[in-house]
């Protein structure tokens, strides 16, 4: 677990795309990765304000199961008030097809909180072992989707 963010470990605060605002996450292929999941749900689910996401959140702070990935830097909540933890059915159907459009093109890596068995609709979490190396290659697909606009996937609504 790491102690905070930038403060010589691996987490580091990134800007929220098109809010202004900025969260806690791992560096590397996490960040890479979860950016990528915050970027289409802000874009495409729902427009996210400067403090709708959540990222990184001490050991101290956090609860069990889901949250522990908070402490690493490899989970994210998006509007965690509006989709607390317990509650289902907070999006409507069009903003879940697009949930799942992001989830498939993750291929598995990332999981979505609104699937568990307490559902926290809000929380997104890299759902792989550091050392899978399919999460790098995921990562190097959207780092060149990045570098050419308008090749990527998306869902039509």
């Amino acid at each position: 677990m790491e102690r905070g963010v930038g403060i010589g470990g691996q987490l580091w605060e990134r800007p929220l795309t098109g809010t202004g605002g900025t969260f806690g996450i791992r560096s590397g292929d996490v960040e890479v990765v979860l950016i990528r999941v915050v970027r289409r749900f802000h874009y495409e689910v729902a427009e996210l304000a400067p403090a709708s996401v959540v990222g990184f959140l001490s050991h101290r702070t956090v609860g069990r199961g889901h949250d522990g990935n908070h402490a690493s830097g490899t989970a994210v909540d998006v509007l965690p008030t509006c989709y607390p933890l317990g509650a289902r059915g907070g999006f409507f159907p069009d903003q879940v097809a697009t949930i799942r459009d992001i989830l498939a093109e993750c291929r598995g890596l990332v999981a979505w909180g609104g699937d568990f068995a307490v559902p926290v609709e809000s929380h997104f979490e890299i759902a792989a072992a550091p050392e899978d190396g399919r999460l790098g290659m995921l990562a190097s697909q959207f780092r060149a989707w990045d570098e050419t606009p308008g090749r990527t996937p998306g869902v039509a609504v």
